[in-house]
């Protein structure tokens, strides 16, 4: 069995607030890719890779977002992508560090939906006048497809069935 590390906690932040932030890790400067989204009856888990580096022959990251009473409870688990890798010099521990970290920034307050913003510092110095900006337009959810419970299947977004199992699609 090959090395791996993993870590779970639980938020009182909602479940969206993390499936956000998962979709957005691989934009994030992260060499991880996201290779399935897959909800669950509860939640949501991800399944991403890092690719093999001179450090490492790539780790399996897996994320599990779970609702729970009053917010979320978040599981990453990363194992090395050979199997027969019994070391791992801290790869996967550092994966699961980071992956919390990010997660953990801008995070909403408890209980809120609202992004805590960092506190503004005191300028010594006058500033040039900025020009305002255009309002950002809302971002809407521009998935093509949903991914299957039960096999893994990548499916129309439309489907409500699995075309590979036949299973019940479940969307979030």
């Amino acid at each position: 069995m090959g090395a791996k590390a993993e870590n779970q906690k639980n938020y009182q932040v909602p479940l969206d607030y993390f499936v956000t932030r998962t979709r957005d890790i691989a934009r994030a400067g992260f060499d991880f890719k996201i290779t399935s989204e897959n909800p669950s009856a509860d939640g949501v888990w991800f399944r991403l890779i890092h690719g093999m580096t001179m450090k490492s022959y790539g780790e399996k990251i897996t994320i599990t977002l779970r609702v729970i009473q009053g917010g979320t409870n978040v599981h990453v688990h990363s194992e090395c992508g050979m199997p027969t890798q019994l070391f791992d010099m801290g790869k996967n521990k550092e994966n699961v560090e980071k992956i919390f970290a990010y997660l953990e920034t801008g995070m909403p307050a408890p209980g809120t939906s609202q992004v805590v913003q960092p506190q503004a510092q005191p300028v010594s110095q006058p500033q040039p006048a900025v020009q305002p900006q255009p309002a950002a337009q809302p971002q809407t959810d521009v998935r093509t497809h949903v991914f299957c419970a039960k096999c893994g299947t990548k499916n129309d977004i439309n489907a409500n069935f699995c075309c590979a199992c036949g299973n019940k699609l479940i969307k979030i």
